[in-house]
């Protein structure tokens, strides 16, 4: 599948031509930005999608990746089927669903992020590679929250810290000054810092 975005009035290509490859750890794989499957460049078996319920209708946002890691915690299996073309175009707008209600959309990758979480745990399935894997994609959505939802953001750290006691953001700036006044803090400062150069940027021009 591919993005279009509209430049001039006329809808036009965006690169790359997306082609989601799953290994041998779907589940995670699935999770991956990278891997992800728009559903219109999908075929189902529709007797899967008896088997799981088909999609929680809960869900506005990221239900997508939600029934396909169902599927794959299910026993389904994912083949790929080389086209050598996009057949599915996503058009993009600059206020998608998604942009418009970000603290949903943040929640459903958390929510989606637990469901392979407890997956793994109740199978004996936690190994260092994929506690990484949850670290570091916890880790971008505390960043998400932090200006958003102070509850949501602090259930999330400590979420977080349950699971690496020790824990500390990887990226270095943001991890230096988590190490001078602690990790709460250091993002209340990020946003702050954001927040003054939006207002110096207008006046410098």
């Amino acid at each position: 599948w591919q993005s279009f975005e509209q430049t001039g009035g006329e809808w036009n290509p965006v690169p790359p031509v997306r082609s989601p490859q799953l290994g041998d750890d779907a589940v995670l794989n699935l999770l991956q930005d990278e891997n992800f499957i728009h559903t219109g460049s999908q075929l189902f078996n529709t007797q899967w999608l008896g088997k799981v319920g088909g999609f929680d209708e809960r869900h506005w946002l990221i239900e997508d990746v939600d029934l396909n890691v169902r599927l794959s915690m299910s026993g389904g299996r994912f083949l790929h089927a080389a086209a050598g073309r996009p057949l599915f175009l996503y058009r993009r707008r600059g206020a998608s669903l998604s942009r418009r209600r970000r603290l949903d959309f943040l929640t459903g990758c958390i929510r989606n992020l637990k469901l392979a979480e407890t997956w793994w745990r109740e199978r004996g399935m936690v190994t260092p590679a994929r506690t990484e894997f949850l670290l570091a994609s916890y880790e971008s959505l505390l960043h998400g929250l932090a200006p958003v939802d102070n509850d949501a953001f602090e259930e999330l750290l400590g979420h977080v810290l349950s699971l690496s006691p020790e824990w500390q953001p990887s990226q270095s700036a943001m991890h230096w000054l988590s190490r001078c006044v602690g990790y709460p803090a250091a993002e209340r400062l990020a946003i702050r810092y954001r927040q003054l150069k939006g207002r110096l940027r207008p006046a410098a021009i």
